[in-house]
């Protein structure tokens, strides 16, 4: 994911997707040298159907006030 709010928590994410109807097995965010968020992360989901699915439905709604881009991750 990026385009992330850098206050958005990965609790604020994982309820973003919940509130979707998906199930994130674990959720994590890339930090800068001080560990604080550099706007992207990833997510990893229970199975790989879910994860085209998250890609196709949620990629650019709203997360604390900005749009994100879901992506399988290259």
């Amino acid at each position: 994911m990026c385009n992330l709010n850098v206050e958005t928590t990965e609790d604020t994410l994982t309820k973003f997707f919940k509130d979707n109807n998906f199930s994130t097995k674990k959720v994590k965010f890339l930090l800068d040298g001080a560990g604080k968020s550099k706007g992207a992360g990833f997510v990893e989901f229970h199975d790989a159907a879910q994860s085209t699915e998250a890609v196709n439905k949620l990629s650019g709604k709203a997360v604390d006030g900005k749009q994100v881009i879901v992506q399988i991750a290259k």
